[in-house]
C-alpha cells in the first residue's frame, strides 16, 4: 500500500495576515476585525485555513480536519475566498446579487451572463462575492460577458437527479 502524504502547512506571520485583511477590506469594503481572532494557516498548495486554536501545538501534519477552509491563493497577487470564507465577509462593494432564476443556474454549476445580473463593482477586486437574499454563497469572476462559477463539482446541485 502506498504511503499517504498530507499537505504540510505553516502559520502565516502577523504581517502577512495584516496585509491580507487590508486587501480584503480594500476589495470589499468589509469590516474584517472579527477575523483577527483567528490564526491563519496556509498549505503547500496555497489553501488558507482559519482556526481558533493554535494548531501548531497539536503536533499534527494536517490542517484540513481542524481549521475552516477560508480561501486560496491562485497566484501571488490574488486571493479567492471559499464558500465558507465568503460568508464571513459583509461586502459593501464588489459583489453580485442573483435572483431566483439565476441562483438555480449558478448552484448547478452553469455560467451566467453579465447583462442578466445586478453587479455592484468598482473593478478593484480580483473576484466578486455572490449573494442571494443577502446571504453570501461564494465568489465568482467576470470575464467579458460571462460570470464564472467556482462551486466545486461535488457541491453543485444536479436538478435532473433530484426529481
Amino acid at each position: 500500500m502506498a504511503k499517504v502524504s498530507f499537505p504540510t502547512f505553516s502559520k502565516l506571520k502577523s504581517k502577512e495576515v495584516k496585509l491580507l485583511l487590508e486587501k480584503i477590506n480594500k476589495w470589499y469594503g468589509a469590516e474584517i476585525s472579527q477575523l483577527r481572532k483567528y490564526s491563519f494557516y496556509v498549505t503547500s498548495k496555497g489553501k488558507l485555513y482559519l482556526s481558533s486554536i493554535a494548531v501548531e501545538e497539536l503536533k499534527t501534519k494536517r490542517i484540513t480536519g481542524i481549521g475552516m477552509y477560508f480561501g486560496t491563493f491562485p497566484d501571488e497577487k490574488r486571493f479567492r475566498l471559499s464558500i465558507e470564507g465568503s460568508k464571513l465577509i459583509k461586502p459593501k462593494k464588489n459583489y453580485i446579487k442573483l435572483n431566483k432564476k439565476s441562483i438555480l443556474s449558478y448552484i448547478s454549476g452553469e455560467n451566467l451572463f453579465k447583462d442578466e445580473i445586478k453587479i455592484n463593482t468598482d473593478n478593484t477586486a480580483p473576484f466578486l462575492i455572490v449573494q442571494y437574499n443577502e446571504d453570501n454563497i461564494g465568489v465568482t469572476s467576470v470575464s467579458e460577458n460571462i460570470i464564472n462559477t467556482f462551486i466545486p463539482k461535488g457541491r453543485r446541485l444536479n436538478f435532473n437527479k433530484m426529481f
